[in-house]
C-alpha cells in the first residue's frame, strides 16, 4: 500500500513528466496544424491550376476531399485532375488524421496532468497547515459543520471517501483529501499529526468509532468530537478517545423544545453564539505561565479595560465555574470563556498571550463575524 509520501513523490515526478513535455506537445501541434494548413492551400492551389476553377469551387473541393464527406465533384475532372485527388486524398486524409489525434491526444495528457498538479497543489496546501481542523464526512452534518469552521476563520480540510461529494468540497472552496477516513495513511495525509482537532460526522457509528479509535492513536492530545446516531452508544465513544459527543437527533428534540417553552432565552443564546449578530461572538483561551491575567480576578478592571470583553466562564479541569463571581482568580492552565465584539475578542487574545508560548491560539481570529473564509 502506498503511503502519503510515495503518493506525494509519484505527483511530483508526474508534474516534472509533465514540465518536460510541454515543449514537445506544443511542437506537435505546430506540426500539425501547418501540415494540414498546407495540405489546403496546396489542393486549392492545385484545382485552379490543373482543372482552372475559382477559389471557391477549388477550396470547396479540397475541404470535401480531406473530409471524405463525398458529396460528389463539384466539375467534372479530366485524368490529371483525378491523379492530383487521389494524392490529395492520401496526403489530405493523412495529415487531418494526425492533427486530428494530435489535439485529441493533448487535451487528454494536458487534463491528466492537470489533475495530478492540482492534487500536488493541495497536498503542498495541506502540508502547510498547523493547527487545523478536519472534518470527516461532508454530508449535511459535514457540510454544516466546515461552513460554521470556516465562518470563523479556522483552517480546515476535508475527508470524504465518495469522489462527486468529495469534488462538491472542492468546489465549495476546501482542501480535500479523498478517500476513506477510517485509514490511518488518509488522516495522516491530511495532517491529523498537526492538526488541533478532528469532527468525525460520518453516516455509520462503525465508521465514526473506527475514525476515533485511528486519531486517539496517531495523536494523544488531539481533541476529537463525534457523531452518533444513539444516545445509548455515546459512552463507547468517550471510552475510545472521544473527548465530545453528540447525538444530532436528542440535540435537535432539545432545541426544539426549548425553543418551543422558553423562546427569549433561545435568542439570547443564539445571539451569544452566532457571530453574524451585531458582530458579538464568544472566545476562549488557555492561561499560559506568562500571561498577565494570571492572578487577576474575573471583575478586575484590568480585563474591562484592556479588552472591554466580559469573562462569563472558567473552566478549570474539569469544573466549569459559569457566571464566575467577581473576586474568582484566574489561575495557570485555566480556560477562560469571554463575550465581545470582535475587535474586544481579537484585544483579549493578544493581552492573554503575548509571549510565544500560546501563539497558536493566540493569533486565530475570534469566533466573529464571518466571511465564509475556507483556509
Amino acid at each position: 500500500m502506498e503511503t502519503p509520501a510515495t503518493e506525494a513523490v509519484e505527483e511530483a515526478r508526474a508534474a516534472s513528466r509533465l514540465r518536460l513535455r510541454l515543449p514537445t506537445i506544443g511542437r506537435r501541434i505546430r506540426i500539425a496544424l501547418t501540415a494540414l494548413v498546407v495540405t489546403v492551400v496546396a489542393g486549392t492551389a492545385g484545382f485552379m491550376l490543373i482543372e482552372g476553377w475559382s477559389f471557391l469551387d477549388a477550396f470547396y473541393m479540397t475541404a470535401i476531399t480531406l473530409t471524405t464527406v463525398g458529396y460528389g465533384e463539384v466539375h467534372p475532372l479530366d485524368p490529371v485532375g483525378k491523379i492530383f485527388t487521389i494524392g490529395l486524398i492520401v496526403i489530405g486524409v493523412g495529415a487531418a488524421a494526425y492533427t486530428a489525434s494530435t489535439l485529441f491526444e493533448t487535451l487528454i495528457e494536458q487534463r491528466f496532468f492537470g489533475e495530478i498538479l492540482r492534487g500536488r497543489r493541495m497536498v503542498h496546501d495541506i502540508e502547510a497547515l498547523r493547527d487545523h481542523y478536519i472534518v470527516c464526512g461532508y454530508g449535511r452534518v459535514g457540510r454544516h459543520v466546515a461552513e460554521e469552521l470556516a465562518g470563523n476563520h479556522r483552517s480546515l480540510v476535508v475527508v470524504e471517501g465518495r469522489p462527486e461529494i468529495a469534488e462538491t468540497a472542492r468546489v465549495d472552496g476546501y482542501l480535500v483529501v479523498d478517500g476513506d477516513a477510517t485509514r490511518d495513511s488518509v488522516l495522516v495525509q491530511a495532517g491529523v499529526k498537526r492538526a488541533k482537532g478532528v469532527v468525525s460526522a460520518l453516516d455509520t457509528d462503525t465508521a465514526n468509532l473506527f475514525i476515533v479509535v485511528s486519531c486517539r492513536a496517531l495523536k494523544e492530545d488531539l481533541h476529537i468530537v463525534s457523531r452518533v446516531s444513539e444516545e445509548e452508544i455515546e459512552t463507547k465513544f468517550l471510552r475510545a478517545g472521544a473527548d465530545r459527543v453528540l447525538c444530532p437527533y436528542s440535540m435537535t428534540g432539545r432545541r426544539l423544545a426549548a425553543m418551543a417553552s422558553a423562546p427569549n432565552i433561545t435568542d439570547v443564546l443564539d445571539m451569544m453564539m452566532n457571530p453574524d449578530y451585531n458582530g458579538l461572538g464568544l472566545e476562549e483561551v488557555e492561561i499560559n505561565a506568562d500571561s498577565p491575567f494570571v492572578g487577576k480576578c474575573t471583575g478586575d478592571a484590568f480585563i474591562r479595560e484592556q479588552t472591554g470583553t466580559t469573562v462569563i466562564a472558567v473552566k478549570r479541569g474539569e469544573t466549569i465555574n459559569a457566571n464566575p463571581p467577581a473576586d474568582t482568580r484566574i489561575a495557570i492552565g485555566d480556560f477562560v470563556v469571554v463575550f465581545g465584539t470582535r475587535d474586544q475578542l481579537t484585544r483579549f487574545l493578544d493581552v492573554a498571550d503575548r509571549t510565544p508560548g500560546n501563539r497558536s491560539d493566540a493569533t486565530r481570529t475570534p469566533v466573529a463575524p464571518r466571511d465564509r473564509a475556507r483556509r
